[in-house]
């Protein structure tokens, strides 16, 4: 069972848990409870840094509870389902839409008399950085495109 709206917002990096809204990093925590108080504090101020500062401190409600399992970490990855797109012939192809599944696009492709690329699915790799989503490649299988994250995580998404 996933808790990811639970845990939202809340990452682990080594051992510690981090506190990330809109690719920013807030508070680095050594426990989960602590994070989750933390997360709490920051989103009840609508993610303001100054009023995070000046908020009173309060019991920590997550210390005595038994937490679910915290099992996930943020995925860089994500499936790009097979697809297929519409194009018209020539040498400037316009774009007719792209479907999942051939009939579909086969049926456009007969109404605009074009023609049908198929793409395969793949694993896409990217990142938010700066405000903006960087992308890091196209891999057939998850084990190529995970083996990617991990050398990019080694050198710093360099």
């Amino acid at each position: 069972m996933s808790f990811k709206g639970f845990y939202r917002n809340i990452i682990k990096k080594g051992d510690k848990y981090w506190i990330q809204h809109n690719s920013e990093y807030f508070v680095d925590c050594k426990t989960l409870a602590e994070a989750l108080y933390e997360r709490d504090r920051l989103i009840s101020v609508g993610w303001d840094w100054d009023l995070y500062l000046q908020l009173p401190h309060t019991p920590n409600g997550y210390i005595h509870i038994d937490l679910p399992p915290f099992d996930h970490s943020p995925s860089y990855i994500t499936l790009i389902k097979e697809h297929w797109m519409v194009v018209s012939k020539g040498a400037n192809p316009k774009y007719y839409g792209t479907y999942y599944t051939e009939e579909e696009a086969n049926r456009v492709r007969m109404i605009y008399n074009g023609r049908i690329m198929h793409k395969k699915a793949k694993w896409k790799v990217q990142r938010k950085m700066n405000n903006k989503t960087r992308y890091f490649g196209a891999y057939y299988t998850k084990e190529e495109a995970e083996e990617r994250v991990k050398e990019l995580e080694e050198n710093g998404w360099d």
